[in-house]
């Protein structure tokens, strides 16, 4: 694993949300949690320290923990912020992501923003412009870049 990367906007919102929850010196927790259609299904969170065997990453000054089977999938890749006109949140370009051509017309839950990103208790937007509740350690919840 050599590179993941934060923008500025990532940086700074996460540091925020670190604040906001008085974890100033955790990590963030990125990890693959599957594939949909619109490519990997990410999930964001906070953790205090990284677990076994896990890649760790420093950029902007956020240390990112990454699991090995995650690291494969996410390799190169970079998370942003995005604020607009229908709602804000977290969006990993991944070149590495193969875009789905079909099949994807069926299925039931999950998927893009059915939970946190990084934010403990509360509710946040995250891209979908949908309000779902966050987390802080890194279960549940997708973001989709």
């Amino acid at each position: 694993m050599s590179k993941f990367e934060l923008t500025p906007s990532a940086a700074e919102k996460i540091k925020a949300i670190r604040a906001s929850e008085n974890k100033a010196d955790y990590g963030l927790r990125v990890r693959v949690a599957g594939s949909g259609c619109s490519g990997p299904q990410y999930q964001l969170g906070l953790e205090e320290k990284e677990g076994e065997g896990d890649f760790v990453v420093d950029s902007q000054g956020i240390k990112i923990f990454i699991d090995p089977e995650s690291s494969e999938v996410v390799q190169g890749s970079t998370l942003d912020f995005i604020e607009g006109p229908q709602g804000s949140g977290f969006k990993i370009s991944n070149p590495n992501a193969q875009q789905s051509g079909g099949g994807c017309g069926s299925g039931g839950g999950g998927g893009c923003g059915s939970g946190g990103c990084g934010s403990g208790g509360g509710s946040h937007s995250h891209g979908d412009d949908k309000e779902e509740e966050g987390h802080g350690h890194g279960g549940g919840g997708g973001c989709c870049g």
